[in-house]
């Protein structure tokens, strides 16, 4: 890939430093003494298990739905879905964490997408899903989005970034992109990668499914020669449109949104080169 120019590569870095600061501020607002993310998240999912009744554990999901939509415009995460009533609750968000790629082997920096979905049943039931990887967006492809003319401060970062997440959502466990490319259209760019595949343990002890988006440049959508990746880009931002229609983690939707952008075998890049990517996805 060509080098970032000076200034792009200068506001990379600046962007990476402030999303660590913001991460940092809202984590500890979240749970005093905390300074990322998962360390606060934890915190949370144990202090609703341990309220017991439904209706405390219903509220205190609330509570936490609200403070993420009135600080939405801080730039470090975004809703997906929540809901609920008196006795029961939702809430499904993702963050985004200043970090390395998550892939061992890779020695880069970039933004690392990462979902979290709690849900407290009227009948006592809590089911959790922290910290799980959709997406990661390297910090070459953050400068390069600069250069072409994005405003990526806070909020409008955070648009983009949602929409790879998004992609990477509906896309972790379609067979039919298992090995494939991934592009998406955002205004006149196209953000390109693939589908990158490893096991990852939550909670010291579950492998689950680790697969993720693994976005590696911007490309002006005009200047690019192969207009198949053009294509399956706006294919993508389709289905990114009408997953946000829907906000629904049901896997037979977003199978039937994976189904539908077209598949483009997998280039060779920075991570598979240097990364322990697993051939196939875990079905865990």
């Amino acid at each position: 890939m060509a080098p970032l120019p000076t200034e792009s590569r200068i506001f990379a870095d600046r962007y990476m430093r402030d999303l660590r600061l913001r991460e940092a501020t809202l984590s500890s607002k979240m749970n005093q003494g905390s300074d990322k993310w998962a360390d606060a998240f934890y915190a949370f999912y144990h202090r609703v298990g341990y309220a017991g009744s439904p209706v405390k554990r219903a509220r205190m999901v609330r509570d936490m739905t609200n403070f993420l939509n009135d600080s939405v415009g801080d730039g470090a995460h975004f809703l997906l879905d929540c809901g609920g009533g008196k006795r029961s609750a939702g809430l499904m968000f993702a963050t985004l964490s200043a970090g390395t790629n998550p892939f061992a082997g890779v020695h880069e920096e970039g933004v690392n997408i990462t979902q979290h979905n709690i849900i407290t049943h009227r009948n006592g039931d809590l089911r959790v899903l922290p910290d799980l990887s959709i997406a990661y967006v390297s910090k070459h492809a953050i400068g390069r989005l600069h250069q072409l003319g994005h405003d990526l401060s806070n909020m409008k970062a955070t648009c983009v970034l949602a929409c790879v997440g998004i992609l990477g959502l509906i896309t972790r466990e379609s067979d039919k992109h298992i090995d494939g490319q991934l592009n998406l259209i955002y205004d006149d760019t196209l953000i390109t990668g693939s589908l990158k595949h490893a096991v990852t343990c939550v909670n010291g002890k579950d492998d689950i499914n680790g697969t993720l988006y693994d976005a590696r440049t911007a490309l002006l959508a005009d200047s690019v020669v192969d207009q198949e990746m053009v294509t399956q880009g706006k294919h993508a931002t389709i289905a990114v449109a009408k997953w946000l229609d829907d906000r629904t983690v049901a896997r037979s939707f977003n199978l039937k949104l994976a189904d539908t952008i077209p598949y483009i075998p997998r280039r060779d890049d920075y991570t598979i080169q240097h990364g322990i990517i697993d051939a196939r996805r875990s079905n865990t």
